[in-house]
């Protein structure tokens, strides 16, 4: 059937035989379809995910596009970029353009699952499991995989069997009897052997070590799997030692490092407890520890009881008794023996500049005492002597004044000045100097 009409108005045309054009290929780059192309491609994306392009929109117009490949999707995208729909292996779709958009209706190429070997056996999107080896247990059960169809191998014995139920694509094997079941991955990567006749169950795993990765294991955790040389102990104030834990370190206490201060009561002690470890308290609770009395250097002479020692005041003195407190001792004259000083006793006194007291005798006060400073000391009642110097003295005005007497017989000329006589200067009339002039000497020189 040909229609060569463009843009035709006719309702309910009735066709009774006509075919779509149609195309099928392997695609090597991405596709994009043309209004003047086939309106139904099957496409094999070729091993590589490949994207289908519309062409602009125009109502009425429609394809269909279909994966026909065995790998890979068709992403079916307008010419804007947007995508419609996303083909996995073995999907069709019929796409409707609108005045504004595409419409997609999806649906697999063959919709019939394949059937087992025998009567129910049918062709489908899987490979053909066949017929099965000459002579092969009937039992057995074979699973399609990487490799194709594989056939759980088993000791030739007519009575082993296998079950097997799907679990969202996880396949769960339950052996009968001693059987072993072998798992082996295509690259022979893991091999897991489980015995079934041993109870508890056992599981051997024999593993390729080189190819696991450790940092992606299960529960990995990076905090627990550090560098050990990236990783250093550094010794605080009043600590030695440390380096990386790339080795074994030890550590000392450092004293020298440490500031020196007085401690106080709120301040901490540190000691080691037996079976214990180290321990701090504040040295207020070390004080009930300490046996005062059995320190080092401890002596009994100088740690008395103070309610046992008293001071008595003995003669003369007064107050006293035990060191509990302070006590205050007096000087108590009153309880002395009244009594006449002689010559020979002792008086005691404070020196000032020795900053002690001593005793000094009687007899030695005549030497101290000041008879013109004692009290009621009167100096009109008590004349000092004239000076000592052959001179005639009299009291006149509570003093002594010399009485004039005869001039001294030294051949020196002398007169009367202030009650006494006075010397004159010798006069020398001479054209030569005296040789030994006195004092006041006049000497008038001729010449």
């Amino acid at each position: 059937m040909r229609l060569d009409q463009h843009d035709t108005s006719a309702f309910n045309t009735h066709l009774r035989s006509g075919r779509f054009s149609y195309a099928r290929k392997v695609l090597a780059s991405n596709a994009t379809l043309s209004v003047n192309g086939s309106i139904v491609n099957s496409f094999d994306p070729g091993g590589v995910d490949r994207t289908v392009t519309m062409p602009p929109l125009q109502a009425g117009r429609f394809f269909v596009v279909a994966n026909v490949g065995t790998a890979n999707t068709l992403t079916v995208k307008t010419g804007l970029g947007t995508t419609i729909n996303v083909l996995a292996p073995g999907e069709t779709t019929v796409l409707f353009s609108g005045a504004n958009e595409w419409v997609g209706a999806n649906a697999p190429l063959d919709l019939a699952p394949f059937g087992p070997t025998g009567p129910t056996h049918s062709e489908g999107l899987v490979p053909d499991p066949g017929v099965g080896p000459v002579n092969a247990d009937p039992t057995l059960r074979r699973f399609l995989g990487e490799l194709g169809w594989q056939t759980l191998s088993s000791p030739v014995t007519p009575s082993v069997d296998f079950f097997y139920s799907m679990k969202g694509g996880a396949v769960t094997v339950t052996p009968l009897g001693t059987s072993t079941l072998e798992y082996t991955t295509g690259n022979s990567l893991l091999t897991i052997l489980g015995n079934s006749g041993s109870s508890p169950k056992s599981i051997n795993f024999t593993l390729n070590q080189g190819l696991i990765d450790h940092n992606a294991l299960t529960n990995y955790s990076a905090n627990q799997h550090v560098d050990h040389t990236t990783v250093t102990m550094t010794a605080g104030l009043g600590i030695a030692g440390g380096g990386t834990i790339a080795a074994s370190r030890s550590f000392d206490f450092a004293p020298s490092e440490l500031t020196i201060v007085t401690p106080t009561l709120a301040d901490y002690a540190l000691w080691d407890i037996v079976a214990g470890g180290p321990r701090r308290g504040p040295w207020s609770s070390v004080n009930a520890i300490f046996d005062h009395n059995a320190l080092v250097n401890y002596s009994v002479n100088r740690h008395i009881d103070h309610s046992v020692v008293s001071i008595v005041a003995s003669t003369g003195l007064s107050g006293g008794g035990d060191i509990t407190t302070s006590r205050s001792l007096a000087l108590d004259i009153n309880s002395l023996t009244t009594d006449v000083p002689a010559v020979g006793d002792f008086l005691p006194f404070y020196d000032i500049s020795g900053g002690d007291t001593n005793k000094v005798a009687m007899s030695g006060l005549n030497s101290v005492l000041d008879h013109n400073a004692l009290l009621n000391y009167a100096p009109n009642q008590h004349f000092p002597d004239a000076a000592s110097d052959s001179v005639t003295y009299g009291r006149r005005n509570a003093a002594w004044t010399g009485v004039p007497g005869e001039a001294p017989s030294d051949g020196v000329r002398y007169s009367r000045r202030n009650a006494g006589w006075t010397a004159l200067p010798n006069i020398t009339v001479s054209n030569v100097a005296p040789s030994s002039p006195a004092v006041n000497d006049v000497w008038i020189d001729t010449t």
